[in-house]
């Protein structure tokens, strides 16, 4: 967790176990300093927390990576979190899959992104997964500017 702050690791355990809906328990073994590693007794459990989250415990966030057993706790970099972004104010016709990627590379790392099977989206917002880089401050929204009118505009964001 992105915290100094000590916390009961029995609460979380208990805590996470009911806010992931898990199938069967999980079993957390501290190796650092605010670090563990989960060992979860359901692999679709962990496919499920990995994608889906939630990622806070007491106010604090919870940055998970995957990890390889050969590698040292200290070599494992936890700076990315996995989070849904909400654009706002963008043209119909700019609510795609191309721009969805732009944004998401401007904002952190692009993952996914919610349109249809034509790679469109009609609504009030275009939603784009993201791995948000937890070193550098949040941004408000995006300027991008359109080939076609050559025009900038800011296009604000939820998180």
């Amino acid at each position: 967790m992105l915290t100094e702050k000590k916390f009961i690791l029995k609460a979380f355990i208990q805590t996470m176990e009911v806010a992931w809906s898990l199938l069967r328990g999980i079993i957390v073994n501290p190796v650092g300093e605010n670090v563990f590693i989960i060992d979860f007794s359901h692999k679709g459990d962990r496919g499920y927390v990995l994608n889906n989250g939630p990622r806070f415990f007491d106010g604090h966030v919870i940055i998970l990576a995957e990890f390889d057993s050969d590698a040292r706790v200290e070599d494992i970099v936890f700076d990315r979190l996995p989070i849904w972004i909400r654009v706002f104010n963008l043209p119909i016709n700019k609510m795609n899959m191309r721009v969805a990627m732009v944004v998401g590379d401007k904002v952190g790392r692009f993952s996914e992104v919610d349109v249809d099977d034509n790679g469109r989206k009609i609504g009030r917002y275009l939603r784009i997964r993201v791995k948000l880089d937890v070193t550098k401050p949040l941004r408000r929204g995006v300027v991008l500017k359109f080939d076609d009118k050559g025009i900038e505009d800011w296009f604000p964001f939820q998180y």
